[in-house]
C-alpha cells in the first residue's frame, strides 16, 4: 500500500476511500508527492481538491464523501440525511446543503444552497456533518407527497413516543408560515397526537416545569364529574386546583374567553379553583408559576379543600 495511504489509513477508511487536499497537506505530504499518486494512478481525483484511493469502490457514500470534503462549509442534508440515519433509502446523487457564499458547487451532487446558520440544525457522526433527523424529516415534507410523507415520519419514529416529542420540539424551531411543507408537517403531527400541535407543546412544557421541582404530576386531561362532556388540562385532584393551560387561542378569541370564564365560575360552584397559565408566563417565569401552583396547594390544603 501507498505510504501517503497508509498514514492517512483512518481518513481513507471513516471517508470511504476518499480524502481531501488539505487532509494530505496537514498529515505533511507535499503537492509534488500528491501529483505523482494522480499520475501513477493510485489516486482518482473525484472533485476539486478531493481524491479517492483507487483501491476503493465508487458508491453512494464514497460520492456522498467526495462532495462534503470539497465544499467547505457543506452539510448532508435531505434523502441523503435521511438514508444515513436509516429511514429512507440512498438517491442516485449525493445531496449538499452549501453555504450561499460557496463559489461553487460540487459536481454529480443534488445542491441546495442556504442563506441560514445551519449549526443549530446539525450534528456530525464520524466527521461527517449532516443535518439533524428531525430537520430532515421537515424538508423532505416539501417533496413528498402525503402518502410518502406519511412513510417518512413511520419509518423516522419507529413507534418511539420520544421521537414523536422530539419532532414537535423542532416542528416549532424550524417550521414556520410561507416556509415549504409546514402545512403537511402541521396535519402530519397533528394527526398522530390527535390535537392542536401548539397546545401539545405547552402541555409538555407545563410537565418540564413541574418535573424540575418536588411536586407531583397532576392528572392530566381529567374530567370533572360535573361535567362528563369536558376536559381540564390537569388536576392536583386532592386539592381539588385544576389548572388550565391557555394557548392563542385564549388571547384572540371573546367566545372562547367566556366559556372559559363559565367553566372556571361552575368549578368554583363544586369547590374547585383554577388557576391559568400561558406559554410565556411557563416560559418565562416558571419559578413564578411554580410558587403560585406550590402556595395554592398549601393554601388548600390548610383549608381542607380535599374533604
Amino acid at each position: 500500500m501507498d505510504h501517503i495511504q497508509v498514514d492517512l489509513a483512518d481518513s481513507f477508511r471513516r471517508q470511504h476511500g476518499c480524502v481531501s487536499r488539505h487532509q494530505i497537506l496537514d498529515a505533511g505530504f507535499t503537492s509534488r508527492q500528491i501529483e505523482r499518486r494522480v499520475a501513477s494512478g493510485l489516486f482518482v481525483p473525484v472533485g476539486r481538491g478531493v481524491y479517492r484511493a483507487v483501491s476503493a469502490r465508487d458508491t453512494v457514500e464514497a460520492r456522498l464523501w467526495a462532495g462534503h470534503l470539497e465544499v467547505p462549509g457543506s452539510v448532508v442534508s435531505h434523502r441523503s440525511a435521511a438514508s444515513w440515519f436509516g429511514f429512507a433509502e440512498p438517491p442516485d446523487r449525493p445531496e449538499l446543503s452549501i453555504p450561499m457564499s460557496a463559489r461553487h458547487a460540487p459536481a454529480g451532487c443534488v445542491v441546495h444552497r442556504r442563506r441560514i446558520d445551519l449549526a443549530q440544525r446539525t450534528i456530525t457522526v464520524d466527521g461527517l456533518r449532516l443535518v439533524r433527523p428531525e430537520v430532515t424529516v421537515f424538508e423532505l415534507a416539501a417533496y413528498l407527497s402525503d402518502t410518502a410523507f406519511t412513510l417518512l415520519v413511520d419509518r423516522y419514529l419507529g413507534g418511539s413516543r420520544p421521537r414523536l416529542d422530539r419532532l414537535i420540539e423542532w416542528f416549532a424551531r424550524v417550521c414556520g408560515r410561507g416556509r415549504a411543507g409546514t402545512l403537511r408537517s402541521r396535519r402530519e403531527l397533528e394527526r398522530r397526537i390527535g390535537g392542536d400541535i401548539a397546545e401539545s407543546r405547552l402541555e409538555r412544557r407545563f410537565l418540564d416545569v413541574i418535573d424540575a421541582c418536588d411536586l407531583e404530576r397532576p392528572m392530566l386531561q381529567w374530567i370533572p364529574p360535573w361535567d362528563p362532556g369536558i376536559r381540564v388540562d390537569a388536576a392536583f385532584v386532592d386539592a381539588r386546583l385544576l389548572i388550565e393551560l391557555d394557548g392563542q387561542a385564549f388571547h384572540s378569541a371573546t367566545s372562547t374567553f367566556e366559556i372559559d370564564r363559565r367553566r372556571d365560575q361552575v368549578a368554583a360552584a363544586h369547590g374547585w379553583m383554577t388557576l391559568r397559565f400561558t406559554w410565556a408566563n411557563l416560559r418565562d417565569e416558571p419559578d413564578s408559576a411554580i410558587a403560585v401552583i406550590r402556595s395554592a396547594l398549601v393554601t388548600r390544603t390548610r383549608l381542607g379543600a380535599g374533604k
